[in-house]
């Protein structure tokens, strides 16, 4: 027993005089709750990427709209256990991801973005699955409820009023700044809005450029920047950069896009990934610049998920020759800087998404475990008992990974490591 474990038992003595403590026993339960208590402060995920479509000479106007970066962005350490150093040892557990605090028990959780550090994860919860297994987002049993998790503790996103429904975050920063859609009746026929929330507590909607009727957000970089498109009447759509002024109104920078190519997200130095034509993997730097990602052999098509730094991950594969059908046989990464290519792993027909992380590492779902690859070495996560296991695959896919690849969150609010 240590100096420090005796000192615990002898200041429990002196209070309580009429107890027997036992003390190992007891400095062995604190131990074990305090590791039980560690893993769920750390979270991560990061969203199944939403497509839209936008066209190839995006960046270009993105990156030269002169507007000034936001300056009340939430800076500074991130503090508690996200500062303390996390080794990958490949030895991992899988647990679920805490409901959020405040809320009636027992609804489903969802998981759709992480931050790097695995400090901010954000999703949904709610409203109550039905006989059939699955929730009515708009039905009269409850609502969807958007949550942020700040070291593992939910608390709800207060972005709510009398005619707004569908409320989801897709993306979150190191910093805890969240961008996010939700469904309005006055827009567009039901359409979406995006907003934004730079604490988790304030929330502004972000303005609709004039010509558009609706509008998504994709994804938002550490300085505040928010990524998405927009929508008219007509069909048109445009791709939009929402930045804050110096006096901190939102602006919108619009491009009028053609059909035919699609972006994914945004890194934070300004590099945009998505695909052109039929299915062509392609980035655009921050000068603008677009050049393709090559597909690996044989392969017809191809989509970029994911960007964590100067490392990308989707999917490549062939259509299928008796129809349109597109065929998954290919988990790719790329470097978006050098072009370099590299088929991860290779997949059955069906579809399915990775995560990536700054090291280049990519987990996936190999339809029984979560899989991980880091330094060139391929570790198979322990599978999701069956306590834990609430909807069949792709919803337990990964949809973040951290930097330091000790942790791993799934759709299907899980993490692992």
């Amino acid at each position: 027993m240590t100096r420090t474990e005796a000192d615990l038992a002898t200041t429990i003595a002196s209070v309580a005089d009429d107890v027997v403590v036992d003390t190992d026993a007891f400095v062995a339960a604190v131990k074990q709750r305090h590791r039980r208590r560690r893993r769920r402060q750390v979270s991560v995920a990061a969203g199944a990427a939403a497509v839209l479509t936008v066209g190839a000479g995006v960046p270009a106007v993105l990156h030269a709209s002169g507007i000034t970066s936001p300056t009340a962005v939430p800076s500074g350490p991130v503090g508690g256990w996200a500062t303390t150093p996390r080794i990958f040892t490949g030895d991992c557990w899988v647990e679920a991801v805490p409901a959020p605090l405040d809320v009636e028990p027992g609804h489903p959780v969802w998981v759709e973005d992480a931050d790097p550090t695995g400090r901010f994860l954000v999703g949904t919860y709610g409203p109550p699955v039905g006989p059939d297994g699955w929730s009515n987002m708009d039905g009269p049993t409850g609502r969807i409820l958007p949550v942020r998790w700040d070291s593992g503790v939910g608390r709800v996103i207060p972005v709510a009023g009398p005619d707004l429904r569908d409320v989801r975050p897709v993306a979150v920063n190191r910093h805890g700044a969240i961008a996010g859609i939700v469904r309005h009746p006055d827009v567009g026929g039901n359409g979406f809005l995006a907003w934004v929330s730079l604490d988790g507590t304030a929330w502004n909607l972000l303005p609709i450029p004039q010509g558009y009727v609706e509008a998504y957000a994709l994804s938002i970089t550490d300085d505040g920047t928010v990524l998405g498109a927009a929508y008219s009447t007509t069909s048109a759509h445009a791709a939009v950069v929402w930045t804050r002024n110096r006096s901190g109104v939102w602006l919108a920078t619009v491009t009028p896009l053609a059909q035919g190519a699609a972006v994914s997200a945004i890194t934070d130095d300004g590099w945009i990934v998505g695909s052109i034509g039929s299915g062509q993997p392609y980035v655009w730097g921050p000068d603008g610049t677009g050049r393709e990602l090559p597909l690996p052999d044989h392969a017809t098509w191809g989509s970029v998920d994911q960007v964590r730094g100067e490392w990308a991950v989707g999917l490549a594969g062939q259509e299928d020759a008796k129809g349109p059908l597109r065929i998954t046989t290919h988990i790719v990464r790329w470097n978006v800087r050098t072009g370099e290519t590299t088929i991860v792993a290779d997949r059955p027909s069906m579809g399915t998404v990775a995560a990536v992380n700054s090291r280049g590492d990519v987990a996936w779902f190999d339809g029984s475990n979560v899989v991980l690859v880091r330094n060139g070495r391929t570790y198979v996560l322990p599978e999701v008992p069956k306590d834990l296991t609430r909807m069949p695959p792709p919803f337990t896919e990964p949809v973040a990974l951290t930097d330091d690849a000790t942790l791993i969150v799934g759709h299907d609010a899980l993490w692992w490591c």
